[in-house]
């Protein structure tokens, strides 16, 4: 609305600009506290693992992408539920990145534990990037 006010100029299109700027910025930051909250609830209710899955199957229904996974002698009890919100989140940005620059069409996500160690794979067959080719700043 405050946008809509403001492409109209006149003496307070910047006051508009402002505002309609403030509450965008207030809507993504409520969007990202909902979200990280429903990650929290879903990680607590079901696991890691079964978050995982249900995520996979999620992205499988509406991408051409197939993607398998493995949490062979992970246990879930031996870590923090932070630890596990942490995972969960490079999972789900990794899976958006693939999705996003990689054309892939396979993608694994392995979960291991050893008495030293968790490791987390995450494998696609997609295109990559040119190491070679030298990029500045963000993009």
């Amino acid at each position: 609305m405050y946008v809509g006010m403001a492409k109209k100029g006149g003496l307070n299109s910047a006051m508009f600009l402002d505002r309609g700027s403030e509450y965008t910025l207030k809507a993504i930051d409520e969007i990202r506290r909902l979200t990280k909250g429903l990650t929290s609830d879903i990680i607590r209710d079901l696991g890691l693992c079964d978050a995982i899955e249900n995520a996979v199957r999620d992205i499988m229904e509406v991408n051409p992408v197939n993607i398998s996974y493995s949490f062979k002698s992970f246990e879930e009890a031996s870590v923090s539920s932070k630890f596990k919100h942490n995972v969960f989140r490079i999972v789900q940005e990794q899976l958006t990145n693939i999705l996003k620059y990689a054309s892939a069409e396979k993608v694994l996500i392995k979960l291991t534990q050893n008495k030293k160690n968790i490791i987390l794979t995450i494998a696609d067959n997609g295109v990559g990037f040119d190491t070679s080719k030298k990029v500045t700043g963000l993009e």
